[in-house]
């Protein structure tokens, strides 16, 4: 990892997101968009785009790439920036066009301490009004959102990354939103909680299993016939 200013690094592609977590804690610096798993590889996310905890306001992460080092089929090695076809088509390419040697990011001054509420809303319309809210104020720098289906809600972690993990969460932020139940999460760290569990060894996966993407606003209502579709097989 080299950051010549703190905000843009140069990492090497096989570094884990942890690595770069890590030194960015000493510069009061993060990766503009983070993975929720921190044991996967910069390259490796990269290659398929990059869902991480401010994408709702930030997009995937390869679009905080400034630069690319690829490494060819034909033994090259290329680097390439925005404007250039192989930087484009290397990102979120799965890979195919060769080797990441070296990504540029772009950083953002924010702690790795989440101070935050769980906010459930038990209507899916009024849930889609306020996360489009959310986005567009761009209140929170994390948001992780699941639907609950046996329990009918949809629960989402809505927080901010501050310095100190003792700092309350902004209560002002919820304002003019309107989910049926907040509660106040404990403050965490989210690096200390990346190096002490190890997701893989926490999470087990649904297998077989089928992703769907439903487009607002007529997703909405395809959402709900798949779900009673689902239901109804038991």
């Amino acid at each position: 990892v080299d950051d010549p200013d703190r905000h843009a690094i140069a990492v090497e592609g096989g570094a884990w997101w942890l690595d770069v977590v890590r030194h960015l804690r000493g510069h009061g610096h993060r990766p503009e968009v983070l993975t929720d798993n921190l044991r996967t590889s910069i390259a490796g996310t990269l290659a398929v785009g990059g869902f991480g905890d401010r994408s709702h306001v930030a997009g995937l992460q390869i679009e905080s790439v400034t630069h690319l080092v690829l490494v060819t089929a034909d033994g090259e090695t290329r680097r390439v920036g925005p404007g250039d076809p192989l930087f484009g088509a290397w990102l979120a390419g799965g890979g195919r066009l060769g080797a990441l040697a070296e990504v540029g990011l772009r950083t953002i001054a924010r702690g790795n301490a989440l101070a935050g509420s769980l906010i459930e809303w038990d209507d899916l319309g009024r849930f889609v009004d306020d996360a489009l809210r959310i986005r567009a104020d761009r209140r929170f720098d994390f948001l992780r959102v699941t639907r609950d289906w046996r329990r009918g809600v949809i629960a989402a972690i809505a927080a901010n990354f501050r310095d100190d993990v003792r700092d309350d969460a902004d209560r002002a932020a919820l304002v003019g939103l309107r989910p049926a139940r907040v509660l106040p999460l404990p403050p965490s760290d989210r690096i200390a909680h990346a190096e002490e569990t190890d997701p893989i060894e926490r999470w087990t996966y649904a297998c077989p299993a089928l992703e769907l993407v439903f487009p607002l606003p007529d997703g909405l209502d395809a959402l709900e016939s798949v779900a009673a579709s689902v239901e109804a097989t038991g």
